[in-house]
């Protein structure tokens, strides 16, 4: 098992560091949770929050961003939202998050929900970093933009050519 989870983990690293939550046998998603964090980066240093996007209510999300975190499975009250924000286009997503550009979801001009979460982070492939969860059309997608975990051995990504250049803002109270 532990062997086959380090085969996943090597080969989304190969596969543009991006990976889908997949849908459970029943077509629901499993949803992400965090055991206690370690240390991580968080969202990127000294980058200027996007002032033009509107933050999001830990205590009184919207319905669409409620929905939105609860695809991604994420409960905003438990500390693992560094930043969310809807971007007008998911092309826009790079700006925010560490992207190639080769990732297909993101190659439309449909509005898009980026959670980037803190911490450690269980998904179905095993334990990621500070991941970015994007949200389109009711669909959700989570990125290994910071790396994973696997048998107590961390994996980076590879740099990307064009880094985030803002920061989504914070939750707001």
């Amino acid at each position: 098992m532990r062997r086959a989870l380090g085969f996943v983990l090597a080969s989304l690293a190969l596969a543009s560091c991006s990976s889908g939550v997949a849908p459970a046998g029943d077509g629901s998603r499993a949803p992400l949770s965090s055991p206690a964090p370690l240390p991580t980066s968080g969202t990127p240093a000294g980058l200027p929050v996007d002032t033009t996007l509107e933050a999001v209510s830990a205590s009184a999300p919207s319905a669409e961003a409620k929905a939105a975190l609860d695809l991604c499975g994420v409960d905003a009250a438990r500390g693992q939202v560094a930043g969310m924000a809807l971007v007008p286009s998911s092309k826009e997503v790079g700006k925010y998050a560490p992207m190639y550009g080769t990732e297909p979801e993101l190659k439309t001009d449909r509005p898009a929900w980026v959670i980037q979460l803190k911490g450690e982070i269980q998904g179905r492939v095993g334990v990621l970093v500070d991941p970015t969860c994007v949200v389109i059309d009711g669909v959700p997608t989570t990125y290994i933009t910071h790396g994973a975990i696997d048998n107590g051995k961390r994996w980076t990504p590879a740099p990307v050519s064009n880094p985030p250049t803002l920061a989504l803002p914070p939750l707001a109270p």
